[in-house]
């Protein structure tokens, strides 16, 4: 597989919630549910995604693979498994 785009953004409700996209506009793709919970992002980076890539906190397969199947990766940095619908999803995608 050749590199594709990712664009990483931080929900400004939640800390420490990010999702990455394949296109910058797609939030389409991101159930409404998920973004009631996720709030307003903002736009925090964009590299080039491909399978060998390092990733903080997540393999970048797995970004790969839920970018292919669903168009977007949702990431949380938290260690409160009970947190909010967020952790519901993740479980989900990962």
């Amino acid at each position: 597989m050749s590199s594709m785009e990712c664009y990483v953004y931080a929900s400004l409700k939640k800390d420490g919630a990010y999702i990455y996209l394949k296109d910058p506009k797609d939030f389409d793709s991101i159930p409404q549910e998920l973004k009631d919970s996720f709030g307003k992002a903002r736009f925090m980076l964009k590299f080039d995604l491909f399978p060998e890539r390092k990733i903080a906190r997540v393999k970048a397969q797995d970004v790969i693979s839920a970018l292919e199947k669903q168009g977007y990766f949702l990431r949380i940095d938290s260690t409160n498994e009970e947190d909010n619908y967020l952790n519901k999803d993740r479980k989900i995608v990962v």
